[in-house]
């Protein structure tokens, strides 16, 4: 039997995304991105009319597969779905074993994130403070993996809690050694990804060193489920020297 080879009727290269359905070009598209995009800029993106964006877009939005911002801005996942699927990569590398899969994860978020503070306070940063527990909210601010959503309301609020507790055996919280816990971790409960972790004690290390000038050692304590808040990670915080390099 001669097999029939069928070619496509036309070039592709020719325009942009119009042979995958609507859903699928936009999924594509915002898949590759942390950020929010308008229906304009996916209109002008994908070569699909708004009209047809509108409809799709909303259907997608019901089922999950993508958030919505106040302003009628969209997102496939946000930041956090983002460094996600960067984790997951990281554990999926091959001929490498555990421990060094977590170091470049570690190393990886935490340049970024120096790297990113940097740019953001070329002016050179103020480090006023002395200790750490005084600068949570530089850390808070500097963190970038923090979730957003939209409540039913249409409100864009964050969805990422810390709270300062004393260190795992003791009782007070100290200025230069204690816990932050985070609902939820970058992991989200998930005991198989522990790059994640790994990748948010080096967000901590570089936002700290990088947003208040103190050099920390972070390391992972405890992992387990709150009632209201759902699943966390904490990770103890150590302060070791005190810094104000910046890097290049």
């Amino acid at each position: 039997m001669t097999q029939t080879i069928r070619t496509p009727s036309h070039d592709c290269s020719d325009h942009k995304l119009n042979c995958c359905h609507s859903s699928e070009a936009v999924l594509l598209l915002l898949s590759q991105f942390p950020q929010k995009f308008s229906i304009k800029e996916i209109s002008e993106l994908t070569n699909f009319h708004r009209n047809t964006l509108s409809s799709t877009i909303k259907t997608l939005v019901i089922k999950g597969k993508l958030r919505r911002f106040s302003g009628s801005e969209f997102c496939y996942g946000g930041v956090k779905s983002h460094y996600q699927r960067q984790a997951e990569s990281i554990s999926e590398l091959t001929g490498i074993d555990r421990e060094t899969k977590q170091k470049i994860a570690e190393e990886m978020a935490y340049n970024n994130v120096r790297k990113a503070l940097a740019d953001a306070l070329q002016n050179g940063p103020e480090f006023s403070h002395r200790n750490l527990q005084e600068a949570m909210v530089h850390l808070k601010m500097a963190y970038p993996f923090t979730d957003i959503v939209m409540n039913q309301n249409g409100v864009s609020q964050i969805n990422t809690h810390f709270r300062v507790l004393p260190r795992t055996g003791e009782t007070t919280i100290t200025k230069k050694d204690f816990n932050l816990r985070i609902h939820s971790c970058l992991c989200e409960g998930r005991q198989d990804l522990s790059t994640a972790c790994a990748m948010v004690q080096g967000a901590l290390r570089g936002a700290i060193e990088g947003s208040i000038g103190i050099k920390a050692q972070v390391e992972l304590e405890d992992r387990g489920v709150d009632q209201e808040l759902g699943s966390y990670c904490e990770y103890n915080i150590k302060k070791i020297s005190r810094t104000i390099e910046t890097p290049h």
